[in-house]
């Protein structure tokens, strides 16, 4: 079961200011995030901004 970035404890901000943590998904290694896939399967980590969320 995968498990998208909010439930992972991130906040992945769009080019519009937006959280679409709830959206996405997120690949971690070594606890750094590599990449950021969205709905269709493409990896936009260069488009977000990524945050921990508290």
């Amino acid at each position: 079961m995968k498990k998208n970035a909010k439930k992972m404890g991130y906040k992945v901000i769009d080019e519009f200011g937006i959280d679409i943590a709830s959206m996405v998904y997120v690949e971690c290694e070594n606890n750094e995030v590599v990449r950021v896939i969205d709905e269709f399967d493409i990896d936009i980590t260069r488009r977000v901004r990524i945050e921990r969320a508290y």
